[in-house]
C-alpha cells in the first residue's frame, strides 16, 4: 500500500510539474504578436493535425509550426474552449483561400461552393424594405466582386466566404446597409453573438495618395457603423481584423511593382547584409503599417475600440513574412511566380487558422469575465 501511494505521489507530482512547465494558450493580440520561431514537426504530428486532402499543385508544405516565445497556438481546433458557431471571411482572394483552409482546420471538410444565396438576394432585399434602386445597385455591385471564380459559398456550413475585393463606397449609404444586411443573413440563420466575422482589405488598397487612403478609411468606417448597430442590438458577431498578408515579390517590403514583371521565384524579405525585416519595424510609412492604421483609424471614426472582447486583431504579418517558400508555385498575372497567394494547407494558413481560433476563444473568455 505504501509503495503504491508513493508511486501515485510521484506520478501526481510529475503531472503537476508538466502542467506548470506547459506554456499558456495564446489568445490576446499582444500574446499573438510576440516574437517566436518556426519549429519542425514530425510527420505523425503534422498528419494528425493538419494533413491536407491531397497535394495542391505547386505546393510542398514544410512540416513546421509557428511557436511564440511564451505561449502556444492551438495545433487543432479542439484545443480551445470556445469556437464560433459560424465564421464568415470577407475580403479578396487571399480570404477565399483562408476560409477554405479554416474549414478544414475546424471540421476536416472541403467547402461546397454551390451556394445560391446571391441568386435569391434581390427578393430578400425587397422583402426587407430596400428600394428597387438600392436593391439593383447592391446586386450589381456584388456581381462585380465575383471575379476569377471567387463566389459566395458556405450558406449552410460552419465557414463561409464573401468576396469583396473592394469595399463599397461610403457615399452609397443605402447600398452599404443593404450589403451588410446580406452579410448578416447569409445562411440558414442570421449571424449573431456566437459567430465571427474575419475581415481583411489590403492588397487592393495600395494607393499612396492621401485621398486614396482617406477614402479607404471612410469606406471601412461605413461598414463598421453597420456592425456597431448590430452590437447595440446585442447580436453582433465577434469582429476579427486579419492583418494584411505579406508578399514576396522582392520590393523593400515584398509588395509587387512593375519591376517584378518577370519574377520566377519569391524572394525573402530579409536577405543580404541588411536586415530588412528589422528595418521595416522602423519604416512606419510602409504598406504593412499603413494598412494597420487604416483599420485603427476606421474604428476610431466609428467610435469603436479594439478591445479584445468585441473587436480583435490577428497579427499574422511578422511570422508570415518569413515564409517566402509557402507561396503557390504557378503562373501569376504579371509573372511566372505567384508571390501573393499561399498554399491552402501549408504552415502559413495553419498559423492564420490558429490565430483566428485562439483570438475568438480569448474574446469569448473576456466576454464571460466582463459579464
Amino acid at each position: 500500500m505504501f509503495k503504491f501511494s508513493l508511486i501515485a505521489l510521484v506520478l501526481s507530482q510529475a503531472s503537476a510539474l508538466e502542467v506548470k512547465t506547459q506554456n499558456p494558450m495564446c489568445g490576446s493580440t499582444e500574446s499573438l504578436a510576440q516574437k517566436g520561431k518556426w519549429v519542425k514537426l514530425n510527420q505523425k504530428t503534422y498528419e494528425a493535425n493538419f494533413k491536407p486532402p491531397g497535394q495542391q499543385f505547386g505546393c510542398q508544405p514544410s512540416l513546421t509550426f509557428w511557436q511564440p516565445n511564451s505561449c502556444d497556438l492551438p495545433k487543432k481546433a479542439d484545443e480551445v474552449k470556445f469556437k464560433p458557431r459560424r465564421t464568415v471571411f470577407i475580403g479578396d482572394s487571399i480570404q477565399d483561400v483562408s476560409a477554405e483552409s479554416f474549414l478544414w482546420f475546424l471540421a476536416k471538410k472541403q467547402p461546397v461552393k454551390n451556394c445560391t444565396f446571391t441568386e435569391d438576394l434581390k427578393p430578400k432585399l425587397l422583402e426587407a424594405g430596400y428600394s428597387s434602386q438600392t436593391t439593383d445597385h447592391t446586386v450589381e455591385w456584388i456581381q462585380r466582386q465575383l471575379t476569377k471564380g471567387h463566389r459566395w459559398w458556405g450558406c449552410n456550413d460552419k465557414v463561409s466566404y464573401i468576396p469583396m475585393h473592394r469595399m463599397p463606397d461610403a457615399h452609397s449609404a443605402d447600398m452599404v446597409k443593404a450589403l451588410m444586411f446580406a452579410v448578416k443573413n447569409f445562411g440558414a440563420e442570421p449571424l449573431g453573438s456566437e459567430d465571427a466575422l474575419v475581415l481583411n482589405w489590403g492588397l487592393h488598397y495600395t494607393n499612396d495618395k492621401k485621398d486614396g487612403k482617406e477614402k479607404a478609411i471612410d469606406n471601412l468606417k461605413a461598414l463598421l457603423d453597420e456592425w456597431a448597430l448590430w452590437d447595440k442590438e446585442g447580436d453582433a458577431p465577434k469582429l476579427i481584423w486579419r492583418q494584411v498578408s505579406p508578399q514576396h515579390w522582392g520590393g523593400v517590403d515584398g509588395t509587387w511593382s512593375p519591376h517584378h514583371e518577370l519574377a520566377t521565384t519569391c524572394a525573402p524579405i530579409a536577405q543580404g547584409k541588411t536586415n530588412r525585416m528589422a528595418l521595416m519595424a522602423k519604416r512606419t510609412d510602409l504598406f504593412k503599417h499603413s494598412n494597420d492604421r487604416m483599420f485603427e483609424e476606421a474604428c476610431s471614426r466609428a467610435n469603436l475600440k479594439i478591445d479584445g472582447t468585441k473587436i480583435g486583431v490577428a497579427p499574422i504579418w511578422q511570422p508570415t513574412a518569413e515564409r517566402n517558400d509557402e507561396h503557390i508555385g504557378r503562373t501569376y498575372e504579371h509573372a511566372e511566380a505567384d508571390c501573393t497567394h499561399y498554399c491552402t494547407h501549408g504552415p502559413v494558413n495553419w498559423l492564420w487558422n490558429s490565430e483566428v481560433l485562439a483570438l475568438y476563444s480569448s474574446m469569448k473568455k473576456n466576454e464571460v469575465t466582463e459579464a
